[in-house]
């Protein structure tokens, strides 16, 4: 925990509803009492608008898209940690962060072809670097839905993104590597499919979910 924060990150495929999921959660929380705090990224910073910028443009190499969405999350990790201290939230939500950056960049080097490591063995290296920069989460919850489901939602979100977005193969790919993180970190990831319909139930069950942890994490 961060300064007696529950810190959880959210993840998962493009049109998942992880924003939504998110504030759905955020909204039952505050009703039982507790207080939440939220951070997005890619942010509106200068790495976080040059990552958009540039990082989404068709033909960069995806290492370079990779190392500037990473830049972005490590980067605004003093403002989360300003943001904690200074609000002092009984829960702190990261909508993206420095898993996405990294599952979404080995997807697309492996999406041509090329060998990567894998994803544990790439966070642990992003971890060691990034030192005491980075924030620790104490839960990632990383959110799916059905193919067609997602394909339908993302039919009318404006994106710089769409490429990746639109690609079934890739986003498989990305639900693999992150199925591999969740399967090797039972107990610092879940997964949650994100069903049509469904979204105070997924919630309900999503906060009483996170205040036994944050309870369990505090004794």
């Amino acid at each position: 925990m961060l300064d007696g924060c529950f810190v959880a990150v959210w993840e998962g495929t493009d049109g998942s509803g992880k924003t939504t999921l998110r504030r759905e959660v955020e909204k039952r929380l505050k009703k039982l009492g507790y207080r939440v705090a939220s951070y997005k990224t890619p942010s509106r910073t200068a790495t976080g608008l040059f990552a958009v910028r540039y990082g989404n443009r068709r033909g960069v190499d995806p290492l370079v898209r990779m190392l500037l969405f990473l830049a972005n999350t490590i980067d605004d990790s003093g403002l989360m940690a300003k943001k904690v201290m200074s609000s002092r939230p009984d829960f702190f939500f990261i909508d993206r962060y420095y898993l996405c950056s990294v599952v979404y960049g080995l997807a697309l080097l492996r999406r041509v072809g090329r060998e990567v490591p894998d994803v544990s063995v790439a966070m642990d290296l992003v971890e060691k670097m990034g030192g005491d920069r980075l924030i620790r989460p104490d839960l990632y919850i990383i959110v799916d839905v059905n193919e067609e489901e997602r394909l339908r939602r993302i039919a009318g979100k404006k994106s710089s993104d769409r490429p990746v977005e639109r690609d079934t193969e890739t986003q498989n790919i990305i639900r693999k590597i992150y199925e591999d993180y969740r399967a090797a970190n039972p107990e610092r990831a879940i997964l949650v499919m994100n069903e049509a319909g469904k979204l105070e139930e997924t919630g309900e069950y999503l906060a009483n979910l996170l205040i036994s942890r944050r309870s369990s994490t505090r004794q």
